[in-house]
């Protein structure tokens, strides 16, 4: 973009969490200042881009505080401005599509069907949650019915509570058909047994397939057990 009469660019930082941070601005301090490091050592560069972070966060109830580096400083807030210069204060742009925020779901089919799935992923009434897939199929089956299958992935490894059987009567004809196919793959290939009865492998390949969800690395090691260092290595391998 243009910066004034020169050439330059705006960095988007997405950080995804489905778990509250209190200390979420840190966490996304490091995170730009690993990004800026990299651009002065990698890529020798003389000049630096801003970066804009932003929070998509759904989770199991709605995020009541997100404290920026200031809010942690005790007194800061009364402090002169001659002061508070020292402190790396900064905002961040954030989203909460918890199930009790109040965010508005827009945009294109592809993305309403999504954030609908993150906003409704942990709810504990499987009618509801069932529903919300029923609608995510409406949207998806003239648009993009292979996306209906990354859904129905995610939402298999993620809840194991869910009955395949009742699903499946409340899809269409041809959800039923990707659902059972793709239920039957998850039970050949060992995703979901793997997970219950303690087959590393079937914890693996959970695991890669909610990498390839672009999933919270935090997340994926709170379903599986998997080690960070474990979790490092499929990242690898993909």
């Amino acid at each position: 973009m243009k910066i004034g009469d020169e050439e330059g660019y705006l960095y988007f930082l997405f950080e995804h969490k489905s778990y509250q941070a209190l200390d979420i601005s840190f966490q996304l301090l490091g995170y730009m200042l690993q990004i800026w490091n990299q651009k002065l050592i990698k890529e020798k560069a003389t000049t630096l881009p801003i970066i804009i972070p932003l929070l998509f966060y759904h989770g199991e109830q709605r995020w009541n505080n997100t404290k920026t580096v200031g809010d942690w400083i005790t007194g800061y807030e009364k402090f002169p401005q001659t002061i508070q210069k020292y402190v790396p204060n900064f905002e961040f742009i954030f989203y909460d599509f918890s199930f009790n925020s109040a965010e508005e779901i827009k945009g294109d089919i592809k993305l309403r069907a999504y954030l609908e799935l993150s906003k409704h992923i942990f709810v504990k009434d499987m009618t509801s949650l069932i529903e919300v897939v029923i609608t995510i199929e409406e949207l998806l089956s003239r648009y993009d019915p292979l996306y209906f299958d990354t859904v129905m992935i995610y939402v298999l490894s993620i809840r194991d509570d869910i009955s395949v059987e009742t699903l499946q009567e409340q899809l269409t004809t041809e959800g039923r058909k990707r659902l059972m196919s793709i239920a039957e793959q998850l039970r050949v290939e060992g995703r979901k047994e793997g997970m219950k009865e303690g087959k590393k492998e079937g914890v693996r390949e959970v695991a890669r397939e909610m990498l390839l969800l672009n999933m919270d690395q935090d997340q994926i090691i709170k379903v599986t057990n998997l080690s960070k260092k474990e979790i490092v290595e499929i990242k690898r391998e993909i």
